[in-house]
């Protein structure tokens, strides 16, 4: 069975757990936050990646395939994704062999 045929199944730890694993094996700073509910950034992304070989700044929202970005976490996303070079979006387990390529390729998607 393939990681794709999986994706349904796969649990957001599992998903950031593999991203996290990649980033690290690709020696690219990543901040993580918990759970930012009840904090004055309540709705931030889960993943903020310095992706410096792509000149780029990376606000992931990790969800399973069914998970629902929640109104916070839209704000934050359409904020960061105002700037110039970062690359905002809501990655699901679905897209995680492509997104680990484009890491390890290190090249900017915006």
């Amino acid at each position: 069975m393939t990681r794709n045929a999986l994706a349904p199944l796969m649990a957001e730890a599992e998903l950031q757990s593999a991203i996290l694993d990649a980033c690290g094996y690709l020696g690219l700073p990543v901040m993580h936050i918990n759970d930012s509910r009840g904090q004055k950034a309540t709705g931030y992304p889960d993943l903020c990646i310095a992706d410096y070989r792509a000149e780029t700044v990376r606000f992931w929202e990790l969800k399973t395939e069914r998970g629902i970005v929640s109104p916070n976490q839209q704000e934050w996303l359409a904020a960061l994704g105002a700037c110039h070079r970062v690359d905002v979006r809501v990655i699901r387990p679905a897209w995680l062999d492509q997104v680990l390529e484009e890491l390890g390729r290190g090249e900017a998607t915006r």
